[in-house]
């Protein structure tokens, strides 16, 4: 099978749209090839040439769409300064609601090898650590990297699942507001508090 045979395109694309609105409709486990295929208006075999079983089209969907997460990643950590902190949030922010289908149907998966939410944030801690020596010249902390990660899964996750139109501009004010309280904080604290 030639995989940039326009037919081979299509079809993978038409399998991993309907995947896409069979996961916002019902639960993984509750999806079938046979639903799958009939959905899709293609043969069984049609299928079975592009994909083992539908584990399999969850692990090439969610990989492929990692290889695209890590780029975006990497293009905003390598803009980010701390002039513009927030700018590349709002960026990173931007770029992922074009795959926000995407992102929560495959969210709505738990295997072995797929578990969205959980891999986009390993990678970003991985990134974070780049990106928080890069803005201060300092190693990371593991908490550090723990923190930050945490918040930003956090924030991505509600902006995705959020019906509130204003949600990145809400979530940039807050984030905004928590770094200037926590910098204020850091100014007025002298001393390690002591329990």
């Amino acid at each position: 099978m030639n995989k940039n045979d326009l037919r081979v395109i299509k079809t993978r694309q038409n399998i991993r749209n309907t995947f896409i609105r069979l996961l916002s409709e019902k639960e993984f486990e509750d999806i079938t090839v046979q639903e799958l295929i009939d959905r899709a208006v293609i043969n069984r075999s049609t299928f079975y040439k592009h994909f083992r079983d539908k584990y399999d089209l969850a692990e090439s969907m969610c990989s492929e769409f990692m290889d695209q997460y890590r780029c975006i990643l990497e293009e905003r950590a390598s803009t980010l300064n701390p002039g513009n902190l927030f700018l590349g949030v709002d960026k990173l922010f931007e770029k992922l609601t074009v795959h926000r289908e995407t992102i929560l149907a495959l969210s709505k998966i738990h295997t072995e090898r797929v578990h969205v939410f959980d891999d986009m944030q390993d990678l970003l801690r991985s990134i974070a650590r780049d990106i928080i020596s890069k803005l201060t010249g300092k190693e990371a902390s593991e908490y550090q990297l723990h923190l930050l990660s945490v918040i930003m899964i956090t924030n991505l996750r509600y902006l995705l699942e959020s019906k509130d139109a204003h949600a990145k501009e809400k979530i940039i004010s807050e984030l905004n507001f928590l770094m200037r309280a926590l910098g204020d904080l850091g100014k007025n604290q002298h001393s390690p508090v002591s329990r």
